[in-house]
């Protein structure tokens, strides 16, 4: 009973994501254009760590010895 019931919940997921990429595909965006988009316009890798240096300063997990 249990494994039917992941078997279930499996198809179920399998669906879902077969609609999303068919919902993708349809607007006339491949994936792969997609995640390009996403790099466009993610911010550097440095700017990336800056960000997260920041945060964690604010969040008080800074380095030690190191000014917030």
């Amino acid at each position: 009973m249990i494994a039917h019931a992941g078997i279930v919940e499996s198809s179920r997921n399998a669906r879902a994501l077969g609609v999303a990429m068919q919902v993708t595909l349809t607007r006339g965006d491949s994936i792969r254009d997609g995640v390009q988009a996403r790099r466009d316009f993610a911010p550097a890798d440095g700017e990336r760590q800056r960000e997260a240096m920041n945060r964690d300063i604010r969040k008080g997990r800074g380095e030690v010895g190191q000014d917030a």
